[in-house]
């Protein structure tokens, strides 16, 4: 009777957020025993639920404690991570200057004509050869619409 007052008591504790490890350890195990009774067993389910997550959380850390250390593997291991993550960064980052300077080499603005096929780079010969090349074919224009009018008229 005075262990059910208390377990009623922790329980209640419990759900209000004032229990400590010890207390639900406590309440763990006697949920987990069979003297449960009837007002409490839906509780039993949510208790032994929430003591198997707990040890489900513990168990990496008692795996990591019980298994032999040996610093040079694990140092290695440990940097092995960290060294590559710092080696795929630069390259990345070599990646994004090459490809930048790239760009940027093929928008300098360079003039390059062939007239009559020889290469020219001088831009002011290069826009006269435009200019009379514009003119010779506006000139032309000026007879087709000439000549569309003739025949439409």
């Amino acid at each position: 009777m005075e262990n059910e007052l208390k377990i009623r008591t922790l329980t209640e504790r419990f759900f209000e957020g004032e229990t400590t490890l010890a207390e639900e350890k406590e309440l763990y195990e006697y949920y987990r025993s069979g003297e449960v009774p009837a007002d409490l067993l839906p509780l039993r389910t949510m208790f032994l639920g929430l003591e198997a997550v707990g040890m489900k959380q513990e168990e990496p850390e008692q795996k990591e404690v019980s298994l032999p250390l040996k610093e040079t593997n694990s140092v290695t291991t440990r940097r092995k991570p960290i060294i590559w993550k710092w080696i795929t960064a630069a390259a990345a980052v070599a990646v994004l200057l090459i490809s930048g300077a790239s760009l940027f080499w093929k928008q300098q603005n360079e003039c390059v004509a062939y007239i009559y096929g020889e290469k020219c780079t001088d831009k002011t010969v290069i826009m006269q050869e435009f200019e009379r090349n514009i003119g010779t074919m506006t000139e032309g224009q000026n007879d087709i619409e000439s000549q569309l009018n003739e025949m439409f008229n």
